[in-house]
């Protein structure tokens, strides 16, 4: 990993006490995944907006809690998969490349929450020709039953650079009236993003606010890191059993693994995938072949 591939979460209170507020600026994450897996174009931006998409629905994930956002678009066609852990990481995965230019798609979005290998919950939606955007406004309203407003940005510059990713997320608390709640956060009152993140970066610099005054709560870092390691990689290949390997190292004399995450490739030399052999034969139970 990059150790510059860090981006900010923010939770706290808005529009003068009445709302919750989840912001997330993910610009550095973003191009880490866009460098890993090679992505240019309308590709980098529908990707960026997936993995804000993924953190801004993370708000309640803690501890060894994940949640998974998985898109699987088919006008366009593309498949997204994010990664956001309790502990403030994150990874994701984007094929094809490259797109056709827009954001708007149809397919199927599905959210997942686990903890280990335990599914803790999962809801999946339709995506009908809108932006992500939209719909994940439209995930929200019929999924968590919470009157909320959500804005996912991310842009590129002329050179085709992504050079912005934020997301924010703001939900009406109970007390407060809805009519008044829209009011302050719909037309020219919606937030500037950009602004926003500026200002949340310098903790509440500058004319940051989210229909009214705001107050910040938490605020942790992301970092773009995937679990994978030649520890793991290990794992999987003691996994493969005593022929399955045998048959690698006759063939091919070394193991090659590539991360579908984060790309990165792994080599298991021939000394190595016989040391793993021999330990693998003498864990065998007495008198079996």
């Amino acid at each position: 990993m990059n150790p510059d591939s860090i981006g900010n979460y923010f939770v706290g209170l808005c529009c003068d006490g009445n709302a919750r507020f989840v912001a997330v600026d993910a610009l550095a994450p973003a191009l880490e995944m866009k460098s890993r897996h090679g992505l240019a174009g309308n590709a980098s931006v529908i990707a960026a907006e997936g993995m804000l998409t993924a953190l801004l629905l993370s708000a309640h994930v803690k501890g060894d809690e994940r949640l998974t956002l998985q898109i699987a678009g088919e006008t366009p066609q593309f498949s997204l998969v994010v990664d956001v852990n309790g502990d403030g990481t994150t990874r994701g995965r984007f094929v094809p490349q490259r797109l056709v230019p827009g954001r708007a798609f149809s397919g199927t979005l599905m959210v997942l929450k686990s903890l280990w290998q335990t599914e803790l919950y999962r809801s999946v939606a339709d995506v009908k020709d809108e932006t992500l955007e939209d719909a994940l406004r439209r995930f929200l309203v019929t999924s968590q039953q919470v009157d909320s407003r959500v804005w996912v940005q991310a842009e590129r510059d002329r050179a085709g650079n992504l050079v912005f990713a934020g997301g924010l997320l703001v939900e009406k608390l109970p007390h407060a009236d809805a009519d008044d709640f829209r009011a302050r956060l719909e037309g020219d009152r919606a937030p500037d993003l950009k602004l926003l993140m500026k200002g949340l970066g310098g903790i509440i610099g500058g004319d940051a606010s989210i229909g009214g005054s705001l107050e910040i709560l938490g605020a942790q870092t992301i970092r773009y890191r995937c679990s994978c390691g030649p520890e793991r990689v290990r794992a999987i290949l003691r996994g493969l059993g005593h022929e399955e390997l045998r048959t690698i190292i006759d063939e091919q004399g070394r193991a090659e693994v590539n991360c579908h995450f984060c790309n990165a490739d792994y080599v298991v030399e021939r000394e190595e995938l016989e040391a793993i052999v021999v330990a693998l034969a003498e864990e065998r139970p007495a008198g079996e072949a």
